[in-house]
């Protein structure tokens, strides 16, 4: 049997293209939340229009669509960076945690002292960061040492995390003043972020989404690092052949993209 290959340029995805596959994906999915409802037994048309209603067209829930999305556009920027390099970080959800409880053991810890709020507030953004950051480099550390699957390892390391975080607030992290409920003591008024007007939004995570997202723009498409990191993305073997360092290049993109989903976590605790 003869088999013929034949060669042909890479097809490039044009702006009409893109926008094309994402309607059809928005689509799709709300094919699927009609067809849930539908099988149980209510009517999908008026489930739809309720949750756009209320979420969309309300000023509450306005605000509280926005509010909830910053933190999931942290961890989402820090995804990109991720799968730009092909390395598919499913452990967004662990990462959010790590820097949660990392955060929250700094204002804990630091809020009962007499420091700045603005200090306090600080090193809560760099636990946030530090903890999402360490807990993503694992995964990078198990690829590059074994060869792990990182879907894998992502995947696993966020039910890892919960159950940590479970021990926690049940545990040595239960708050005095929490009779019969697992959470920790409050943060102290002075280091919980301001909001907009009575709102849910915090004006300061707000701002710090929109800067997350121009520095990972720039990052990607103005950097030494963001050239190596699209090269490997695209083309493994060109980037071996460049010289690429991809272990060192693994390291790095996972330290950057847990870093921001643990800002998404520090951003969820600041705000209770």
């Amino acid at each position: 049997m003869n088999i013929r290959i034949r060669e042909e340029a890479r097809q490039h995805s044009g702006p009409g293209t893109k926008a094309i596959v994402l309607a059809l994906s928005l689509l799709a999915g709300l094919v699927a939340m009609g067809l849930i409802f539908a099988a149980s037994g209510k009517n999908p048309v008026d489930g739809l229009w309720r949750i756009f209603r209320s979420g969309f067209l309300r000023s509450y829930g306005i605000s509280e669509t926005i509010a909830r999305a910053i933190p999931i556009s942290l961890a989402a920027l820090g995804l990109c960076v991720a799968f730009r390099g092909r390395f598919w970080n499913i452990g967004a959800e662990g990462q959010i945690l790590a820097g949660a409880a990392l955060s929250t053991w700094a204002g804990l810890s630091l809020g009962a002292s007499g420091s700045p709020g603005a200090l306090i507030i600080l090193a809560m953004i760099l636990a946030g960061a530090l903890g999402g950051a360490l807990w993503g480099c694992i995964a990078a550390l198990l690829r590059n040492g074994t060869g792990m699957n990182e879907t894998i390892s992502t995947l696993m390391l966020n039910y890892i995390l919960a159950e940590f975080i479970t021990f926690l607030v049940t545990g040595p992290w239960k708050g005095k003043t929490q009779h019969g409920f697992p959470y920790t003591d409050r943060l102290a008024e002075r280091i919980r972020l301001p909001m907009i007007g009575s709102t849910n939004i915090s004006w300061f995570l707000l701002i710090l989404a929109a800067l997350a997202a121009i520095l990972c723009w720039f990052l990607i498409f103005r950097t030494k690092f963001g050239y190596e990191l699209r090269v490997s993305g695209e083309n493994q073997e060109a980037a071996r052949y460049a010289g690429i360092n991809a272990k060192r290049l693994t390291i790095i993109l996972m330290l950057i993209s847990g870093g921001l989903a643990g800002l998404a976590g520090f951003g969820e605790i600041a705000v209770t």
